[in-house]
């Protein structure tokens, strides 16, 4: 068959998958309107199925209910009848004995030249080979189960089980038989499996790429502490006191936005200690390497010499990062980090005065920690983590605001710069303590969102309650990280 057809009766897009039912992977999609030949038909499920020509993918044409998706158009072998000519019955063939077709001998050659395609660590083995062709006498001309059927001239036909030997010997020798799916990525986990072993033990000697072996996508996150400033007491309303009178700056911020001012404090938020609005407007993160300091030692007069590495504590000790914003309509991470700035300098200057347990067991009020998480393509299976002690900004981005005639500020880029006293890579304590800043929370069922609801076909709102690192095993046994969020929201 060769048939012209169209897309009809389609709100959106109509899927066209790799085999004859729905349970075959989507691989391109049709909108309305479209045409396109199609070459072949079959019925499934009561459901009409057309396959596509050249690509050979499938879409549904016709649902059991009756709904049509692919309306023909023209059909394309159509032809005018021929006039019927008469047909004589053809000479019968001379009487013939079928003969057993000779089987192909195996070249003969040097046995060490391995350039030779019948060459064989252990011929004798039955194993295949370490050039990717099986072991054995014929083996690596045709498939083994070939070789045991008796060619007497009759109708007797391959097996199925044939048919899978030989695919199974194409399939190894052109390196795809572990680029299937099943074999690669393990979806539920979001993990490598049977690949991973592989690159780790075995040389890929032809530089073959692999399907999906790369990283192609990440998601990134960045979770604030929150400080502790004395600008709010317990109550949460603004510190007006004998010994830190009433600050005029303080009381505006507090009545354009309280939000800006209670991030800010411990008790601003009495389900966890996250920064929430720092978290949710980072744009950027900024990674330092980690490099051991070197020492040489026993130079000779010819100047050969050993070198030896020591330490990494240069690279995690403390140092500057930088993060992105793009700043509200109201500038409030601008009006954040000027409060956070203005506190610690008034706090140096005996202008303001930190809460007495802090002075007394000698603790920055001002300081919290940063968490950054590298995460995989399912948003989840955290690939790479860093935690940051003791972080406080040291400018507040109003740079900025600069004008220029003729040009409009729009999404304005804050880049903020942080201290930083220590940094902790990969550290896996720092995930434990991650998880006591979320378990505050009060009401917690352990209920987390789900990363894709089948029952909406979409991820579900966006808005959630505080992060929780939860400890998974794939179907390796390897322990996998993943980022996961409490469902019930605050």
């Amino acid at each position: 068959m060769k048939l012209q057809v169209k897309v009809t009766n389609v709100t959106t897009r109509l899927r066209k998958r790799t085999g004859p039912s729905t349970s075959y992977r989507i691989a391109d999609y049709m909108y309305p309107g479209d045409t396109g030949i199609v070459t072949a038909s079959k019925v499934v499920g009561g459901e009409t199925w057309y396959q596509w020509s050249g690509s050979g993918l499938w879409s549904c044409a016709k649902t059991s209910s009756g709904t049509v998706y692919l309306a023909i158009v023209q059909d394309l072998e159509s032809k005018p009848t021929p006039e019927a000519k008469p047909v004589y019955p053809p000479d019968p063939p001379a009487a013939t004995t079928p003969t057993k077709p000779t089987t192909p001998s195996r070249p003969s050659s040097d046995p060490l030249n391995v350039l030779d395609p019948g060459y064989n660590l252990d011929p004798d083995s039955g194993e295949r080979s370490n050039l990717g062709n099986y072991g054995g006498e014929v083996d690596w001309y045709v498939p083994s189960s070939f070789k045991d059927i008796d060619y007497d001239g009759s109708d007797e036909k391959y097996t199925y089980d044939d048919i899978l030997d030989e695919i199974q010997r194409l399939k190894y020798n052109m390196d795809i038989s572990y680029a299937q799916a099943s074999n690669v990525y393990d979806s539920d986990i979001g993990y490598y499996t049977t690949l991973q072993k592989k690159l780790h033990n075995s040389f890929n000697r032809n530089k073959t790429p692999y399907a999906d072996k790369e990283l192609n996508k990440t998601f990134a996150y960045v979770f604030f502490t929150r400080p502790d400033l004395h600008i709010l007491d317990r109550s949460l309303k603004l510190v007006d006191t004998e010994e830190q009178p009433l600050d005029i700056k303080y009381k505006y911020l507090y009545e354009n936005n309280p939000w800006c001012l209670k991030s800010l404090v411990k008790g601003g938020n009495p389900h966890h200690d996250f920064l929430v609005f720092l978290s949710n407007e980072a744009e950027s993160f900024e990674v330092n390497d980690v490099v051991i300091k070197t020492i040489e030692h026993g130079e000779t007069y010819n100047g050969h010499k050993v070198i030896y590495g020591v330490a990494d504590q240069e690279s995690n000790a403390a140092g500057e990062m930088s993060i992105r914003y793009i700043d509200t309509v109201n500038l409030d991470v601008f009006k954040l980090h000027t409060a956070w700035v203005d506190y610690i300098n008034k706090v140096s200057r005996g202008i303001f005065k930190p809460w007495d347990e802090y002075l007394s067991d000698k603790v920055l009020d001002y300081a919290c920690s940063c968490y950054y998480f590298l995460c995989g393509a399912d948003g989840s299976t955290i690939l790479y983590w860093q935690k940051l002690i003791g972080v406080f900004p040291i400018n507040t981005g109003e740079n900025n605001f600069s004008w220029d005639s003729g040009t409009l500020l729009a999404k304005p880029e804050i880049n903020i710069k942080y201290m930083y006293s220590l940094r902790l890579s990969m550290d896996v304590f720092s995930l434990h303590e991650f998880n006591n800043l979320s378990n505050k929370s009060t009401g917690m069922n352990g209920k987390y969102k789900k990363l894709y609801s089948p029952e909406i076909c979409m991820t579900g709102s966006t808005l959630t309650h505080c992060p929780y690192i939860l400890e998974t095993k794939n179907a390796s046994d390897q322990t996998v990280y993943r980022l996961m969020w409490y469902d019930n929201g605050q």
